[in-house]
């Protein structure tokens, strides 16, 4: 009983954190992107770019789409 209760905490605390990111990022009047290694360019580094209104849920959704060790770390500003 006690694990879920951290386990549930964890979880609250992690929506926080992402909460407080995507405000940041959809502040920010460039846009995101996401650098990752590309294995159809023989692994060279590659980027995603995101821009407008619901930039950051586009770069969420791009990463967890098409990355399959994708973080929300991998998500910079411009």
């Amino acid at each position: 009983m006690r694990n879920k209760k951290i386990h549930a905490e964890m979880f609250q605390e992690y929506i926080r954190v992402e909460n407080i990111r995507r405000e940041t990022f959809n502040e920010h009047p460039k846009g995101t992107c996401i650098e990752y290694l590309n294995k159809d360019k023989n692994y060279s580094i590659d980027t995603m770019y995101f821009s407008g209104e619901n930039m950051w849920e586009s770069a969420v959704d791009w990463g967890r789409n098409n990355i399959d060790n994708f973080t929300l770390d991998m998500i910079n500003y411009l």
